[in-house]
């Protein structure tokens, strides 16, 4: 039987016409002739394979056309030559999820018939066969191929889709309704690399559906920002479609990086966009900077309120601007449009909070900040606040930030002297700078009055910054009273200088310092001499306690043979415990402390032999008895008995001590 299908080949010598764009029209390479692009072409007769493979053809091709009634004839024919061949099941599946999409109201009956069909691929055919290629091999034109790949993807024959994409040329697919199916079906499938060839046949494609299907369902990726670019250059949207615009901007989850091209985009066709709308999709992540120079430059002659002004401030401080050029160009923009005039300190917060930026870069913003804006003294006084207090990074990044804020201040509040000053130390050795920095503004000097006694009660610096601070505070006539000076001694190994410095300052000295003092040395083993004469200089009341440790647990012996002489003349009334255990030689000897030092002692000899007279000069007796293996025996019998156990040193000490006399 005869049928009518278009074939796209030439009736005068069948060659394969090709489409003249830019006529619109069909020509034939071979013999010249034209066609208009929907025209019917000639009757072609039909038998054998040949006559069913092109009787499946000529129904999709009426698919692809929407002749539904034609191609319901010809699927009629299909099932009389052959009900059983790949080719007329396909036909059926594909006429019938196409006559579902055109009929919604029976929509539900022709995907019923439709899956007789691919129940019958699925259960006799889980390969493509080679009679199933010869098929395919037929189809010829794109229109059919992607009628056939649009079904295959719409009932999950992925395979089949991926075999059938193989032969498929988008942008050769000159039917415009057929690409619309072809657009929601590869869209619902995520077949993304099909939509961009879609997107791409530009002149076959009905553009303002597509832009809208691809702004709608397009997942957020950079492909997607250069489909919705090329859509727009081709006249896609017009300024009458904002509402679409406004709808995908409240409605879509994408990035501010792809929002952002939708609504340069729109602003270029002066799309009634609320200016509010692009600040708030700026605000979402990072942008490309190209992107985002064009939206400032867009925005630069609009007048902003003050709050959507603070928005594109805020963006260009926070983490999401990770470039100082486009941070700057924001900057830029709002001092051109004059939206604001005073910068809020909480701005400048965050940039060092948030920002990602470096800190030269940072400098070179809050110092393009101060150039351009005004920041009041209470917002100064914020800053300042936040700098020294809470603002988090290693001590140089710090000094770097610090110092020129402090230098465009005129004053800081007490509140925030102090708390940097006694607080954790942050900035090592530059805090000696920052604290001078601090102490050259207007500060009323009574509020000087008890802060270095306060710093030293509290601070954590190195001595070297605590000395150069009390240089500072001295100068504003600081004092230090007794118990900051108690820390100051106790707490730092002081130079002979510092410590001139502080005793000139005029202070008062307690009578318990030097104990105080020594205790806590002597335990950590940090005695300084140079503290012990200084406070040698002053009443003092030295315990026998004292005494006892400095002599018994002072390694330098130095320091013990210079001091314990004038350490003893300060005890009121030299004690000690009544007897003492140690072992010598083997034995176990119960003795009192002069002798318990003799025994236990490591100092040089020279020492020892110094310890001992003093000790003995406060008729502290070596001589006395003691117990030797819970047997009493005097301290020379004892001596004499071991002497050839005993070194050399210890018998030149006991000669120098008298031991070996009569009277001893």
């Amino acid at each position: 039987m005869a049928i009518k299908l278009s074939t796209h080949r030439c009736v005068d010598c069948f060659g394969k016409l090709e489409f003249n764009k830019i006529q619109k029209v069909f020509e034939c390479p071979y013999c010249g002739r034209v066609y208009e692009k929907d025209m019917q072409f000639e009757k072609i007769q039909i038998d054998g394979l040949a006559g069913i493979n092109d009787t499946a053809r000529a129904v999709l091709l009426d698919i692809a056309n929407q002749n539904f009634d034609s191609a319901c004839k010809n699927l009629d024919e299909c099932e009389k030559l052959n009900h059983n061949y790949i080719g007329t099941w396909i036909a059926n599946i594909c006429y019938y999820l196409f006559m579902a999409s055109a009929n919604k109201s029976d929509a539900k009956v022709y995907v019923a018939k439709s899956k007789y069909y691919l129940d019958q691929i699925k259960e006799e055919r889980s390969n493509v066969e080679e009679d199933e290629k010869n098929f395919y091999d037929v189809l010829t034109q794109p229109e059919i191929y992607a009628v056939v790949y649009a079904t295959f993807l719409n009932v999950g024959l992925l395979e089949r889709a991926s075999y059938i994409a193989n032969f498929l040329e988008f942008d050769k697919i000159l039917n415009s309704n057929l690409n619309k199916i072809l657009l929601n079906i590869c869209l619902k499938a995520n077949a993304f690399s099909e939509v961009d060839q879609i997107v791409s046949n530009i002149d076959f494609i009905d553009k303002r559906y597509t832009l809208y299907e691809v702004l709608k369902h397009y997942p957020d990726t950079e492909q997607k920002i250069s489909n919705i670019k090329h859509l727009f250059e081709a006249n896609a949207f017009t300024y009458k479609d904002t509402s679409l615009v406004k709808k995908y901007i409240e409605e879509t989850n994408d990035s501010s990086i792809t929002k952002l091209e939708v609504m340069v985009q729109a602003f270029q066709l002066k799309m009634d966009i609320d200016i509010s709308e692009i600040i708030d999709n700026i605000l979402d992540e990072k942008c490309d900077d190209k992107l985002v120079e064009r939206t400032f430059s867009a925005i630069k002659n609009v007048k902003l309120s003050e709050t959507d002004a603070y928005k594109l401030l805020d963006y260009c401080m926070s983490d999401q601007c990770t470039s100082c050029k486009v941070a700057k160009a924001g900057i830029d923009t709002l001092k051109a449009n004059g939206s604001i005039y005073e910068i809020r300190a909480q701005s400048i917060i965050n940039l060092f909070n948030y920002s990602k930026l470096n800190i030269e870069e940072k400098n070179e913003l809050v110092s393009q900040i101060f150039q351009n804006f005004r920041v009041s003294q209470k917002g100064m006084d914020l800053l300042s606040n936040f700098l020294l207090l809470a603002y988090e990074d290693d001590e140089e990044n710090r000094y770097k930030v610090i110092c020129p804020i402090l230098e465009k201040s005129t004053s800081i509040t007490l509140n925030t002297m102090t708390d940097y000053l006694i607080g954790k130390n942050k900035d090592g050795n530059f805090k000696i700078d920052i604290s001078k920095l601090i102490f050259s503004l207007k500060i009323n000097e009574v509020y000087f009055k008890g802060l270095l006694s306060n710093y030293l009660l509290n601070t954590t610096d190195s001595i070297h910054v605590v000395f150069e601070i009390i240089k500072e505070l001295a100068a504003k006539k600081c004092d230090i009273n007794q118990e900051a000076l108690k820390v100051l001694i106790v707490k730092y190994d002081l130079s002979s200088d510092m410590l001139t410095f502080v005793f000139n300052m005029n202070i008062q000295v307690s009578n318990d310092l030097l104990e105080i003092y020594l205790k806590k040395a002597i335990s950590n083993g940090t005695l300084n001499a140079n503290v012990i004469a200084k406070l040698l200089n002053y009443k003092t009341n030295i315990s026998n306690k004292t005494i006892s440790d400095f002599i018994l647990k002072v390694k330098d012996n130095q320091i013990k043979t210079n001091f314990i002489g004038k350490l003893i003349q300060n005890c009121s009334d030299l004690r000690f415990a009544s007897s003492y255990t140690c072992s010598y030689l083997g034995h176990s000897i119960v003795c009192n402390f002069i002798q318990n030092y003799f025994f236990t002692s490591v100092d040089e000899p020279s020492t020892r032999f110094i310890i001992c007279k003093e000790l003995m000069n406060y008729k502290i007796k070596l001589s006395d008895d003691i117990l030797v293996d819970k047997k009493k025996k005097s301290f020379k019998k004892y001596i004499l008995e071991n002497k050839s156990n005993l070194s050399t040193e210890v018998v030149d000490l006991c000669d120098s001590l008298g031991v070996f006399k009569m009277f001893f």
